[in-house]
């Protein structure tokens, strides 16, 4: 149980670590209008992790679903794998995720 917080303040570590080095560049470059754009990549980044978050129960509101489309995008079809590994689609979306997306 440990060595999976311990993972998680490494990744989480990790995750600071690569944000913070490209903001350090920009600035020192003189790039400091290309910071809107880096911090929105940033910020779907984690809207993106949030149901990971869910699942792992970090954050709780699972089974607590915004809307629900299985019935017309299975999981398990094509396009919904494809819809699931290109855009993190969940037919069914939680409300967390719904409220971070809007």
């Amino acid at each position: 149980m440990t060595a999976n917080y311990l993972t998680g303040l490494r990744e989480g570590l990790e995750a600071t670590l690569m944000a913070v080095l490209p903001v350090a560049y920009l600035v020192k470059s003189g790039r400091k209008h290309l910071l809107p754009r880096m911090w929105a990549g940033v910020g779907i980044a984690a809207i993106a992790v949030g149901r990971d978050f869910q699942e792992s129960g970090i954050l709780p509101g699972l089974h607590s679903l915004a809307f629900d489309v299985s019935a017309a995008i299975p999981p398990s079809s094509w396009y919904g794998t494809l819809l699931e590994g290109t855009l993190n689609f969940s037919p069914a979306t939680t409300r967390f995720e719904a409220a971070a997306v809007s």
